[in-house]
């Protein structure tokens, strides 16, 4: 008998290959595209009413989600960003995802931990992750780690392969 399900390569460049058309969303980040296809978000204030545990782009496949979820693709890299300050998180997020410069779709682990250090016990980074991950194009998935990669104090995000012209 046949299995339904394809690799998790085959199913992502099935993926790629579609071309969607998204609605417009408003952020209250800002982004910039320079020359080099780099993007720069910069994030003014976050309303944790807004923020999603995880997001998806239309389109995925299930079982492309359900394997992100599970922790089941492979990590391509992971960006510990305990103890960084506000604007250090930012700039290390830009350039995280910037430096990747892969000609396929990859799974990057963020830790960010669970904030129980932050004052007043509200997380700082975190909420900042998610919010990022949520305006980032290349994003095309994101979800908190299965408990052995980190679980609430860790993100896993789908980033996608930068287009070749």
């Amino acid at each position: 008998m046949k299995n339904k399900e394809g690799t998790f390569e085959e199913e992502l460049v099935k993926f790629e290959k579609k071309t969607y058309i998204n609605e417009p969303q408003t952020f209250t980040a800002a982004s910039l595209k320079n020359e080099t296809n780099e993007f720069k978000i910069s994030i003014g204030n976050i309303d944790s009413t807004q923020i999603t545990e995880s997001e998806f782009n239309h389109g995925l496949q299930y079982s492309v989600i359900r394997k992100l979820k599970r922790g089941a693709i492979p990590i391509f890299k992971e960006i510990d960003m305990h103890g960084l300050k506000y604007q250090e998180a930012i700039n290390v997020l830009n350039e995280s995802i910037n430096q990747i410069t892969e000609r396929r779709t990859v799974c990057v682990l963020f830790i960010h931990g669970k904030g129980l250090s932050s004052p007043n016990k509200t997380p700082i980074i975190k909420p900042l992750v998610k919010r990022f991950l949520s305006c980032h194009p290349r994003v095309l998935a994101y979800t908190p780690a299965s408990n052995k990669l980190g679980g609430e104090g860790a993100t896993l995000a789908l980033i996608q392969k930068i287009k070749q012209k």
